[in-house]
């Protein structure tokens, strides 16, 4: 241990004694001093408490009375460099804290071989530092974490990644556009075209489907395959930039993705970094699942926690506490997420089972560190007359993914076979490729000449592919004086995509802003506005109303009354007129 820290650690363990309360501490120096005289001197007694655990016949005794577990808990505090009570638990009981583990806590305190610290995070044990040079040599991961005695074996399974593999997928998506459903899930088209290509004969198909369905929700998680309008499309500035990572590292994140897909970028890089971690600390012979479990637990904390893993951001934690996720972050719950993930993608294998009949995994060879990595030979590929090209091992993935542009794989092994089609060289010119570009990059690769007719085919191709072109993009349109300067200007140059003609450029521009603000930067003089050819939109007229009918009037005439209306009413008054009524009445 460092000296400051070791001065902290005697620090911290002299304030833990001051601070205990007299009647505790009484009772605590009685059990190894005796009977205590009073008055006393609470820090001379300290000072003899010192001078007893000094002792190498004390300090022998009290490490020839260790139980197993008691080394297990005082293990768990060493390689971690402290706990606390609740973490005791749940790396022992997966759980709440049982009465009897703490009562076993609360005795190695009081034989003085713990002591309670605090932080910012609050309460935790760590070693006494008068004992922790005896007792260190009994304090191993071994003794924490006893190895499996396997009782049955098992052959390894026939699934793990490899550069191979992956470059073979992405080829896979190339010929697959209607990769997916709705849903994210294969179709049965693609999972019957996948067994064949990667399935042995006496392979299961649900076994290829699992493995297409894996890999493809770990690509999709980590956005190195999108979705447009329906088709499963390969993102190449991702992909080549994920490529450029340590093979470990891609696998990792491979599963982390798998496992663990709604995360934040942190907590992506958190859960594979945990996953890489906790690998490497499986021993030759392996772990079973649960001590895998509690080997994260040492991959996370203290000393054996990795610079590069990162925690989570204040905000993730305001997040965390608001929903009552703080134990989300518990790493036995991280690596039980990734356990499944790992195993799928064949990051672990199974080697046999222990006495428990508990099943015992070990990590695949590569993130074993057992193979060399890539080959130092790089002509691993074979072409032969009829255009089937062979790939050996030994490529990285960063090194196979422009082969896989204009290849179709055919059969996956140990060699991969392709084949060099038209549809697959068409394809490779749609992601901006060149005969000469194709060509080149096979016979780099190749271990003889290429064959003559492959040269003559990809031209042919390509000529038949750009006696027809339909670009789509930003077309620049330049005097004679302007297109000299804009071809050797340092701001323009990049977004060129080609010459349509001379003073006519098509450019890669994203929007109308960049557009402007690119030609301006370039000094070209008199440009407007990005002129448009517009589109041609139909605008449906207003529905029709129907028109009211109007009533036809004659001219305005004074109404006369009919004869036949003007008889009754005299009638009617000479009635009234006949009969003896009263005013009232007769109104």
């Amino acid at each position: 241990m460092i000296g400051e820290e070791q001065k902290q650690l005697r620090k911290d363990w002299l304030e833990y004694l001051t601070k205990m309360p007299t009647d505790a501490f009484l009772d605590l120096a009685k059990i190894y001093l005796g009977e205590i005289r009073t008055p006393f001197n609470k820090q001379r007694l300290q000072e003899q408490l010192s001078i007893f655990l000094h002792d190498e016949t004390n300090r022998k005794n009290i490490k020839s009375l260790l139980s197993p577990n008691d080394i297990k808990i005082l293990a768990l505090i060493h390689l971690t460099g402290g706990v606390s009570e609740k973490q005791i638990g749940g790396f022992f009981t997966s759980g709440k804290i049982s009465h009897s583990l703490k009562e076993h806590i609360v005795n190695l305190e009081e034989r003085l071989l713990i002591f309670r610290r605090s932080d910012s995070n609050g309460d935790f044990f760590s070693l006494n530092p008068l004992l922790q040079e005896t007792i260190e040599p009994l304090l191993t991961k071994d003794a924490l974490i006893p190895r499996p005695v396997s009782t049955v074996s098992c052959a390894a399974g026939d699934f793990f990644l490899t550069p191979g593999f992956l470059a073979a997928y992405v080829s896979f998506v190339l010929g697959h556009e209607d990769l997916c459903k709705a849903d994210g899930t294969p179709k049965k088209k693609a999972v019957r075209d996948f067994a064949l290509i990667y399935s042995k004969e006496d392979a299961e198909s649900d076994s290829a489907e699992r493995i297409l369905k894996d890999i493809t929700s770990a690509f999709m998680n980590l956005n190195l395959i999108k979705d447009n309008n329906g088709k499963s499309e390969i993102d190449w500035t991702k992909l080549e930039r994920f490529a450029q990572m340590e093979e470990t590292h891609q696998y990792a994140y491979l599963c982390a993705s798998l496992s663990c897909p709604a995360v934040s970028r942190r907590g992506l890089q958190t859960n594979a970094q945990l996953l890489l971690d906790t690998i490497s600390m499986i021993p030759q012979g392996g772990y079973t699942r649960k001590s895998i479990l509690q080997a994260a637990v040492l991959a996370s904390t203290g000393k054996n926690k990795s610079v590069a893993a990162a925690g989570p951001s204040r905000f993730e934690s305001l997040m965390a506490e608001t929903k009552g996720e703080s134990e989300r972050t518990n790493p036995m719950d991280m690596m039980d997420r990734l356990f499944d993930g790992a195993v799928s993608l064949g990051l672990l294998h199974q080697t046999g089972k222990d006495e428990n009949g508990e099943k015992i995994f070990e990590p695949s060879d590569f993130l074993a560190g057992k193979t060399t990595g890539a080959a130092e030979e790089k002509n691993v590929v074979s072409i032969d007359a009829g255009f089937s090209v062979t790939v050996m091992p030994g490529l990285s993935l960063g090194e196979l993914l422009p082969l896989m542009k204009c290849l179709d794989i055919s059969h996956f092994d140990v060699a991969a076979e392709y084949e060099l089609s038209r549809s697959s060289v068409m394809r490779a010119f749609d992601l901006g490729c060149t005969p000469k570009e194709i060509t080149n990059l096979l016979d780099s690769h190749s271990s003889y000449e290429l064959p003559q007719n492959l040269h003559v085919a990809v031209e042919d191709w390509y000529n038949s592919y750009s006696s027809a072109m339909l670009y789509h993009g930003y077309v620049l349109k330049l005097s004679e004086r302007n297109a000299v300067i804009a071809e050797k200007n340092p701001s323009l140059a990049p977004h060129i995509v080609t010459h349509l003609a001379p003073g006519v450029l098509l450019l890669d521009f994203a929007n109308d802003d960049e557009a402007s603000s690119v030609i301006s930067k370039a000094g070209i003089d008199a440009v407007g506005k990005v002129q448009s050819v517009g589109a041609k939109t139909v605008v449906p007229p207003l529905p029709p109303l129907k028109t009211a009918a109007r009533i036809r009037e004659n001219p305005q005439q004074e109404i006369q009354p009919a004869d036949d209306y003007n008889k009754i009413i005299e009638e009617m008054h000479k009635y009234l007129d006949s009969l003896s009524l009263e005013d009232d009445a007769k109104e």
